[in-house]
């Protein structure tokens, strides 16, 4: 501060001093116009008169901070500066009222006058930035001096900012507020954010909505979908209101929009779903209330009172995820009586209450137990609790209770009570849960005799004329196979009377058992002793013989005439004398290797026997062997000589040897690895193709030592000496003799070398021998040279470092003599300090070639005095590449396209695949080949709900899949996934492949959403549980599947029944369920519905039966009746002939637990072979009905008000005796081997679980390989017809004669395309009607129609349609039928179609059974009417019996078609000629009912005709000729009398040709 009050002072001090010169200040804006928010920048420049520098300037910018605020400074002048600050105008420096601040900028060099020194004028003095503000119209900036420099000045204009229309159109806040809450409603602005969301009670039905705009001369706009609204007041919808609120600049162009997002609350919603009826078990302080509620947060408070007393809990409860629950409440000490418990739940500003009554009772009712009583056994398990005394005992129980009027008794009885004595409790809980019991016995004793069965007639055969004894292996199996079966004992013993030997004949045997209880059972069976016996052949033993030859040995050799003699035959009847023969079927010669012999006997009674023997022709004989003749051979070491040594092997080979049969033998030799020195004998051995051995022969090889030995010296040697010489002597040369040595290839190291050295070595080279002999006398000599030299200094070499070198091709070498190799070495250079230069002595191992690579040289030179020296020189070689771009000359010269002179083009893409010519060199691809895999597109993933069990997938339905390749363009892609597809998660695999091999691919998710549909409707009594199950046709691509759905109908929860949400949730599988409790009341009601809708599925579709009704109903009702059926403990409606005893259990079921029951078996039951029937249970032998299928039917009746009766019967199948089933075999294709599924029928459909392979109910198969699967609603059980399960199929598929064994009834005149069905339909209500499916083998042809088979009375019909009956088809997809109820189904049958849907009332028209029974009996099929080849029957007639010739009248042919059968045919082909050739018979015209009329119109020609018509079906044809018609020829004036039948003009022309010939003949005569 002190600084700048100096400066002041003195620049203050200087004006007036200098001549007058200016200080001029220039403002300069970036733009003369701005709008709201937009920033000019002001750039303040300064110059002094002619560039003088002066003491400085203090310099004020006056500006509107009401219109413009400024920002930082910049491009400051920093030379000489002291402030530049803002400050308040409070002086009005200006005289401008509006400027109200001002920028003050002091620069000084008061000392110097130098100031602005080093910047070159006009210089800035600072630039600042000034950004428009809300309300801006305009302003200017004005400049003051605070100072100046003496003798100047200053001189300054002021600066205008016009004000532009704004485009600003932005929010500066935006509040929220009620006149409830305030500050917490408020959104957290951001101005760079446009959206805004906010979440508000129930409670707030509107909301004050407050603007700020950044520009106040914008202008803003609020609308909710499109509407304008007040801007002041938002009024609030339940849920989401989404307010569009949109500001527009002042310049009406620019605009912008935020979009404000206000969630109401739902209304608090508060339910109690759980308050128990306080009984003995919760009468406590922990008496639980739980419900629901829609809101997170919700504080619950329960109170739950009775009277004037009443208890809460301390704490409110919180509700968590939808869900409430007081756990602590008291319950004990409200009185007994009805309970009030409510429920207040708050929420914000909402607050909700809800209350129900229960009722308190905590007295047990009182049980009093039935007398104990005793009853007979059924069977080893004991008897079934069904039986009419046990049933008695346990519907006799009684209490009471003290609230309740009447309560229901249940007991803990099985359906089986075991042999002896059990402990039956009888209990009963109350309507308030209260428990009460007691306790007495049933006793179950064994009272039936068991039942023998006897083995069937048996024949064996006799051991000699006095029978066959009974220990005979059939015969005691037979005796054992009888066997008894008893109701209780597990195994009971049978004996029997058969003698100890049965004779010829027949016996009869009786068969006795007892069982434990003392009962017993006789049963007789004969047996039969035959004589069956054949002759019994003994064969000679398997025998080898020697061959003779290379054929073999003849029959007639001596031996072999033995060994066929040997055989022998005995009979247990016949002799030789009395019939017995014996042949057998010898060649006449045998030929090598095997031969069987068979020798067949036959005795009198013509049983014959057979016995072989083998005869075996060998080679015996050994081969003949030479040895080849005695050699010598040179040892190659101490050891000898190797065998494979060529004059070895040569001796080795030459053996040879001949055999009688082979026309080779095999030659071998002992001869060791390595032969010895010396005699070596060697033994040769022969063997032949039998091996039979020849006798060896011997030959000797001798290995001798031919070879000299070798001498080992130094090659040279040099010592420094005299022009004298140098003494033998001396160490050098003394040590050279020493160290010569030797070796010899047989006696190793050889001692006694001699030499002939001198005694004195002359100056120069000498030359020294070595001589030496080895064991043998082989003699070797060895030549050394000895140097005497006054030089030992080796000599200089000097050698160039490096060559490089090019070829042409990989593979290519450079000559040693290459010119440039020659330059190369030319440069060796060598000297001596003795000889001088000795260039010419270098001497190298460089090789005739150098190949690509780098190949050392090594160059050695030696003077005069042997001094040597050595040095190496590389010579490297490459492939020539002129451009450098590293690829080789002949690479490119060889390559289409490339330039060995360009070194671009190792850059370049010739095949345009991506990849350069250079990398593809380097990865030895070829660049002018497409290597770049194309660039593929694939449709989005795809979800889609199932139309049935399969569904079509259209995989690229939204987008193609499409590739593109850089080289060959467009290419189609193929995908994996090939429908119809069941409902699931997959993936689909696209992939492409250009032309060159290259592929691409990429995975498609593809999600089939299952159908969701509900179990059929019900009708249930209060009281009741009732399981409601929402299935899905298959898996869910993901899960879990959330099933959202409706409660509706008359009925109400909780008074009726219990409230079971309104959503299911499935986490794995294909099904889900909620169980449905019914209320139980004394008060007499109507009946009522409990109606459950699906709603959309999450992770899954909505099918077709979205819908169930529970109907409650306090009337009576039928009991329900079922049958099972066992045979030997297995469960099943197929029984064997042979497994003994059927049982068939009938039991019942009611839904009015008050009723008592009558039970009758049909009469008809009586007639079974062996039955006995023991209340509910009736058991029969089957083993004289095998192939019958018996129905057995039984009624049951109640005795409840408007007594009902339900009747039943079950067919059961005869089989001769069950299959054996296999452990490693698996016939239905499900994954399970037989023996594991067994022959039991678990699903109760009539067919076998080890040939069943559909584990759904409402699925069946349509053909045995399960192809065509017949689909019924959820929930619905199809089983076998009658027709198909005696017929013994696995499916429903039967052919029409199937049906008329089992009905004796035919359809004459229809023909079914791909047979019959035969099923029963079951689950739904009586006589509600059915949807189901029914997949086609072929498509529906024209004139078809579908016809049902319903009685032996009234035959076949045609299916009828009315308001409950319906029938409709569809086009198959891949193979796959749209689910029953779709929409894809059109009424009636449309040709082309493979798909039927029938709709089908239980109890209506086309139900075989015709009772509303619940269940449908169907069989039917798709049927044409049936026509047989055209018939002579046939007829053909015409309308006249004459015409005029040439006249208009014409007659009509009717032809009448029919088959031999008189059917009338339709469709017919028929054409026809007449006998006239100029009457005309038109195309004829199909009238129906068989007959088709022409038109015949007569021509010129009169006459006789008749018309002969040929009527045809295409394969078949006949021909019908009608009566005669006559045809009047009208007479004109003379002329010629044309005859009948021929044409007039024909006639002229005759009687020309006569008078043209006569004519002619007469001038022959004539000539």
């Amino acid at each position: 501060m002190r600084r700048l009050i100096i400066s002041l002072v003195l620049l203050s001090s200087l004006s007036g001093f200098a001549s007058a010169q200016n200080q001029t200040v220039t403002g300069l804006l970036s733009q003369g116009q701005v709008s709201v928010g937009d920033t000019v920048n002001l750039t303040v420049n300064y110059a002094a008169t002619d560039d003088a520098l002066t003491t400085g300037l203090g310099l004020r910018v006056h500006f509107d901070s009401s219109q413009v605020a400024i920002g930082d400074f910049a491009d400051e002048l920093s030379v000489g500066r002291i402030a530049v600050v803002v400050q308040a105008d409070t002086n009005d420096y200006d005289g401008d009222i509006e400027t109200d601040k001002f920028i003050n900028a002091i620069w000084s060099d008061p000392f110097g006058g130098a100031w602005p020194s080093g910047v070159a004028q006009p210089a800035t003095l600072f630039s600042a930035p000034f950004t428009a503000q809300s309300g801006f119209v305009g302003t200017q900036f004005n400049f003051t001096k605070s100072s100046n420099a003496a003798g100047y000045t200053f001189v300054a204009d002021a600066v205008a900012l016009d004000r532009a229309p704004g485009n600003n159109s932005s929010l500066a806040s935006l509040t929220l507020s009620s006149d409830f809450l305030q500050d917490n409603l408020m959104p957290s602005f951001d101005a760079d954010s446009n959206s805004y969301s906010e979440s508000v009670d129930n409670a707030l039905a509107e909301i004050d909505l407050a603007l700020s705009l950044t520009d106040a001369l914008a202008s803003s706009q609020v609308s909710l979908d499109g509407d304008p609204v007040d801007d002041n007041n938002l009024a609030l919808d339940v849920g989401t209101n989404t307010f569009e609120i949109t500001i527009v600049a002042e310049n009406g162009v620019d605009s912008t929009s935020y979009d404000l997002v206000i969630e109401r609350e739902e209304p608090l919603v508060l339910a109690i779903t759980s308050a128990p009826l306080i009984n003995i078990a919760n009468n406590n302080d922990s008496y639980s209330v739980s419900g629901t509620c829609n809101r997170a947060g919700v504080a619950v408070v329960v109170v739950i009172s009775s009277g004037d007393i009443s208890d809460s809990a301390a704490t409110p409860t919180a509700c968590v995820d939808g869900v409430w629950a007081q756990n602590s409440l008291d319950a004990g000490a409200l009185p007994e009586g009805v309970v009030t418990v409510s429920a207040q739940g708050q929420s914000g500003l909402d607050e909700v209450t809800t209350q129900t009554t229960i009722t308190k009772d905590i007295t047990a009712p009182a049980i009093i137990a039935p007398a104990s009583i005793e009853v007979a056994a059924t069977d080893a398990s004991g008897t079934l609790a069904s039986v009419d005394a046990i049933a008695a005992y346990l519907n006799g129980a009684s209490g009471l209770d003290n609230v309740d009027s009447s309560i229901n008794i249940s007991n803990n009885a099985n359906s089986f009570f075991s042999p002896g004595v059990t402990t039956v409790t009888f209990s009963a809980t109350d309507s308030s849960g209260n428990f009460g019991a007691a306790n007495s016995t049933v006793t179950v004793s064994d009272q039936t005799a068991p039942v023998i069965t006897a083995p069937g007639t048996l024949t064996v055969a006799a051991v000699d004329a006095s029978g066959t004894a009974a220990s005979d292996a059939a015969i005691a199996a037979w005796i054992d196979s009888a066997f008894a079966a008893d109701n209780v004992d597990v195994a009971v013993s049978v004996s029997s009377n058969a003698p100890s030997r049965l004779p010829l004949g027949n016996t009869t045997v009786t068969f006795s058992t007892t069982d434990a209880a003392g009962n017993t059972d006789t049963a007789t069976a004969v047996i039969s002793v035959v004589d069956q016996t054949a002759p019994v052949v003994t064969a000679p033993a398997d025998t080898t013989v020697a061959a003779v030859d290379a054929d073999g040995t003849a029959s007639s050799n001596n031996l072999v005439a033995t060994i066929l003699a040997a055989a022998s035959a005995v009979d247990n009847v016949s002799t030789f004398d009395t019939g017995l023969t014996l042949t057998n079927d010898a060649p006449d010669v045998f030929p090598l290797g095997a031969t069987v012999v068979t020798f067949s006997a036959t005795d009198a009674m013509g049983l014959s026997h057979t016995a072989s023997t083998t005869v075996t022709v060998t080679d015996q004989a050994g081969p003949a062997l030479t040895a080849p003749a005695p050699i010598t051979v040179a040892a190659v070491d101490d050891t000898g000589t190797p065998k494979a040594n060529a004059a070895v092997a040569a001796f080795l080979a030459a053996a040879s040897g001949t055999d009688n049969v082979d026309s080779s033998v095999t030659v071998t030799n002992n001869a060791a690895t390595t032969l010895a020195l010396g005699d070596n004998l060697i033994t040769f051995s022969a063997v032949d193709a039998a091996g039979n051995n020849a006798a060896t022969a011997t030959s000797t090889l001798t290995v001798a030592d031919q070879t000299a030995p070798v001498i080992t010296v130094p090659a040279t040697l040099s010592v420094l000496g005299t022009e004298a010489g140098v003494a033998a002597s001396v160490d050098a040369i003394a040590g050279l003799i020493a160290s010569a040595s030797a070796t010899d290839n047989v006696d190793g190291a050889v001692s006694g070398i001699t030499n002939n050295a001198p005694a004195n070595f002359p100056f120069g080279t000498s030359t020294l021998t070595f001589t030496v002999s080895d064991a043998a006398g082989n003699e070797a000599t060895a030549e050394t040279a000895v140097t005497v030299s006054l030089d030992v200094i080796a000599p200089e070499l000097t050698v160039p470092g490096a060559i490089s070198l090019t070829v042409a091709m990989p593979g290519d070498v450079v000559a040693a003599d290459d010119d440039r190799l020659t330059a190369f070495f030319a440069a060796l250079a060598a000297s001596d300090n003795k000889d001088g230069d000795i260039s010419g002595s270098i001497t190298d191992n460089r090789p005739l070639e150098f190949p690509i690579g780098n190949t050392e040289v090594t160059f050695t030179v030696a003077d005069a005095a042997s001094n040597s020296t050595s040095k190496t020189a590389v010579v490297s070689v490459a492939v020539l590449d002129t451009d450098n771009d590293g690829m080789p000359d002949f690479y490119e010269d060889n390559t289409d396209g490339l330039d060995p002179n360009d070194p671009s083009d190792g850059d370049s893409d010739l095949d345009g695949d991506g990849v350069s010519n250079l990398d593809e060199y380097t990865a030895g691809t070829n660049p002018n080949a497409d290597e770049l895999a194309p660039a593929l597109t694939i449709p989005d993933d795809i979800v889609v709900s199932a139309t049935g069990l399969m569904t079509t997938v259209d995989f690229d339905a939204d987008m193609q899949a499409s590739a593109i390749d850089n080289k060959d363009g467009e290419l189609t892609p193929t995908s994996t996934l090939q429908g119809p597809l069941a409902s699931g998660d997959y993936i689909n695999t696209w992939s492409v492949t250009d032309a060159a091999g290259n592929t691409e691919s990429q995975d498609q998710s593809v999600k089939v959403l299952p159908l969701v549909n509900l179990t059929p409707s019900s009708v249930t009594t209060e009281g009741s549980q009732v399981e409601v199950s929402f299935v899905m046709s298959g898996n869910a691509p993901d899960y879990p599947v959330t099933i959202p759905f409706t409660v509706s109908g008359t009925a109400s929860a909780p008074s009726d029944f219990t409230a079971i949400g309104a959503s299911l949730e499935i986490a794995e599988g294909t099904s889900g369920s909620v169980m449905v409790e019914i209320a139980a009341d004394s008060e007499p009601e109507s009946p009522e519905t409990i109606v459950i809708t699906l709603g959309e599925p999450t992770n899954a579709a909505r099918g077709s039966v979205a819908d169930r009704t529970l109907n409650i109903v306090e009337e009576n009702l039928a009991p329900q009746l079922t049958f099972a059926v066992t045979q030997n403990q297995q469960g099943g409606r197929t029984v064997a002939a042979d497994s003994g005893l059927v049982t068939v259990t009938a039991s019942y079921t009611d839904q009015n637990p008050g009723d008592s029951h009558t039970f009758e078996w049909d009469p008809s039951a009586n007639d079974l072979a062996g039955v006995s029937i023991t209340d509910k249970v009736l058991t029969f032998d089957p083993s004289a009905i095998s192939g019958e299928c018996p129905l057995v039917g039984a009624t049951v009746t109640d005795d409840g008000t408007g007594l009902l009766a339900a009747s039943k019967a079950v067919m059961l199948r005869v089989v001769a005796s069950q299959p054996v089933l296999s452990a490693t075999v698996d016939t239905d294709g499900d994954g399970i081997f037989d023996a594991a599924e067994g022959l039991g029928d678990s699903d109760a459909d009539g067919i076998a679980d080890y040939l069943d392979a559909i584990a759904q109910s409402n699925l069946a198969s349509v053909d045995a390989d399960s192809s065509r699967v017949m689909q019924a609603p959820v929930g619905t059980s199809i089983a076998l017809g009658n027709a198909a399960f005696c017929s013994g199929a696995s499916s429903v598929g039967i052919d029409e004669d199937q049906l008329v064994a089992l009905s004796g009834v035919a359809d004459a005149d229809y023909d079914y395309l791909g047979g019959l069905i035969d099923f029963t339909l079951s689950g739904d209500l009586d006589g509600a009607s059915y949807n189901l499916v029914l997949p086609l083998e072929s498509a529906i042809p024209a004139n078809a129609e579908y016809r049902k088979f319903i009685d032996e009375v009234i035959g076949w019909q045609e299916f009828v349609v009315d308001a409950t009956n319906a029938i409709a088809s569809a086009a198959a997809s891949d193979g796959a039928c749209p689910a029953p109820g779709s929409e894809l189904y059109v009424d009636g049958l449309t040709a082309g179609d493979n798909c039927i849907q029938l709709q089908i009332e239980d109890g209506g028209p086309n139900d075989a059974d015709g009772a509303a029974d619940g269940t449908l009996t169907d069989p039917s099929g798709l049927a044409t009417l049936y026509f047989g080849p055209p018939s002579s029957d046939s007829s053909i007639e015409l309308s006249a019996i004459e015409l005029d010739a040439g006249s208009s009248t014409t007659a009509t042919v009717t032809v009448t078609a029919v088959d031999s059968d008189g059917r009338s045919l339709l469709g017919m082909n028929v054409t026809a000629t007449s006998t006239i050739a100029d009457a005309v018979v038109s195309s004829f015209t199909e009238q129906g009912e068989g007959v088709y009329t022409a038109t015949l119109t007569p021509g010129k020609t009169g006459g006789s005709l008749t018309v002969m018509a040929t009527i045809s079906d295409g394969i078949d044809s006949t021909t019908k000729t009608s009566g005669s018609l006559t045809i009047n020829k009208s007479s004109g004036g003379g002329g010629c009398t044309v005859a009948v039948n021929q044409s007039p003009d024909i006639s002229l022309l005759l009687l020309m040709m006569i008078g043209l010939g006569l004519i002619l003949r007469r001038r022959v005569l004539k000539l």
